[in-house]
């Protein structure tokens, strides 16, 4: 029976229209200033089953309303016809990825249109080609001259998180001097988002956002109004504007806001049920010395049915001591626990081979505790996001160095001098095994150096053996 995981669903605003054999998947919104380089990526995949052949095709069209019906460009002719001064667009593909950019030099207001991308794929049953398309991606060109409101399209955090909500914001020079700036926030589905949560200079906040609400710019230095949200819940998923009031030294009043939001979608853990074919595993125990460096490995698997379709996206968060612990890894470096910061790197990103692995530095005492891997899986055509966790975790254990071992030596015996043994204990005993007498034993080196010593002790004792000998 396969572990229990978790489920944790988030609603993306990304377009996509998937199919039985191919999926095409493209962000719904893009957001640049005129005159900027824009990039329009796609990404596409396609089940196991269909067996294409190496030739893939994308081609671009544009419109202003919903559906794209203007042709714009096409990798088979490799030719656009909405080039204007030598900068149309071009397209870059990288096939192995399965994915492909229309770059747009140099922006105008006119490109401020919708651009969908169709993929053509050879199948090596059929032998025709199979288009199918995404639902686009709205490329909003705002007028640099005018007054902007920057924020980011999507932020993805998970429940329990804090999240930061970026806000800047450019005004043309004659509103100089500025006396005041006011930021205020709303929140909702509609356009323009809906009721206000958020008022700097009243210091107002709407009840369901109190204690979890703060200004973390600064509207009149910087001009930045961005917010921060603590603890997130399901309720927070939605749209976040931010709204610019400003008082110039003539008495005029300046609001302006961006229209289109930041889409917040906070995931949700919604319980533990039976997901065949997705599951997480890590070793339950591993240790180290202090101050070593490790590896914490993780392994995942997800879907083997061959009729399915390859993620388009894998993330993987890394959690101390329970599932709803402090962050040792994360995404976003800022929701990084300030224990582990610095000190964690995935030093191999999760890919479709099912591992990944965090490099940690410098283990200390405090890393004695179970470590948690999470694994986010993204599919094609998936409104969700779906992320697995294992129960188990990682029990890391750290250790003191091991006490060096110590090495005694022995003294090296010495050749110096002369070494004498007793004579009554050690006698020199004749060929016929009978004593001789007392004798030494041995012939110190400096014995046999010295020649007057020689003559002195060696020829006397030789002249005694030698008398003895024939005297039987």
């Amino acid at each position: 029976m396969l572990p229990a995981v978790s489920l944790l669903l988030l609603l993306l605003g990304w377009g996509r229209v998937s199919a039985q054999e191919i999926c095409v998947d493209q962000p719904e919104q893009i957001h640049v200033s005129e005159g900027e380089n824009v990039a329009l990526p796609c990404q596409f995949t396609y089940s196991k089953d269909l067996n294409p052949n190496l030739e893939t095709k994308v081609s671009w069209r544009f419109s202003r309303g919903q559906t794209c019906n203007n042709y714009i460009y096409s990798q088979s002719s490799n030719s656009s016809n909405r080039s204007q001064g030598g900068r149309g667009p071009t397209i870059r593909e990288a096939a192995g990825r399965q994915s492909a950019v229309l770059y747009i030099p140099q922006v105008t207001l006119a490109d401020h249109d919708r651009y969908c991308c169709s993929v053509g794929i050879v199948t090596r049953q059929r032998m025709e080609r199979v288009w199918k398309s995404g639902g686009g991606t709205e490329l909003r060109v705002q007028d640099s001259s005018e007054f902007q409101v920057y924020q980011p399209d999507v932020l993805l955090p998970l429940e329990g998180d804090s999240v930061t909500i970026s806000c800047s914001f450019s005004y043309p020079p004659e509103l100089e001097p500025v006396l005041e700036v006011n930021v205020l926030w709303r929140a909702g589905e509609e356009d323009f988002c809906g009721e206000f949560i958020y008022n700097h200079m009243e210091n107002f906040v709407l009840p369901f956002y109190a204690d979890r609400i703060s200004l973390v710019g600064d509207p009149r230095g910087e001009q930045s109004g961005s917010i921060r949200i603590d603890d997130l819940q399901a309720l927070d998923s939605k749209k976040y504007c931010c709204r610019v009031q400003m008082w110039s030294r003539n008495g005029s009043l300046s609001v302006w806001q961006n229209r289109f939001g930041t889409r917040l979608q906070v995931g949700v853990f919604t319980g533990r049920v039976q997901m065949p074919g997705y599951f997480v595993t890590q070793p339950a125990e591993m240790s180290a010395l202090l101050g070593e460096s490790i590896n914490l490995t993780c392994t995942f698997t997800y879907h083997g049915d061959h009729r399915e379709t390859d993620p388009m996206w894998i993330g993987v968060y890394w959690r101390a001591r329970h599932i709803w612990g402090d962050y040792l890894y994360h995404p976003n470096p800022e929701l990084i626990h300030h224990l582990y910061k610095g000190r964690t790197h995935l030093i191999e990103a999760p890919g479709k081979k099912g591992i990944t692995t965090l490099w940690v530095s410098d283990v200390s005492q405090q890393d004695s505790k179970t470590y948690f891997c999470l694994v986010a899986f993204r599919f094609c055509g998936e409104r969700r996001i779906f992320v697995t966790e294992t129960q188990q975790g990682t029990r890391l254990t750290v250790h003191e160095p091991y006490p060096e071992p110590e090495v005694t030596r022995e003294p090296q015996p010495t050749t110096e001098g002369l070494h004498e043994k007793d004579p009554a204990d050690v006698p020199f005993l004749h060929a016929n095994g009978s004593k001789l007498g007392p004798v030494w034993t041995t012939a110190p080196r400096g014995l046999l150096n010295d020649p007057l010593l020689f003559q002195l002790v060696a020829i006397p004792v030789f002249q005694l053996f030698f008398r003895q000998w024939i005297l039987g």
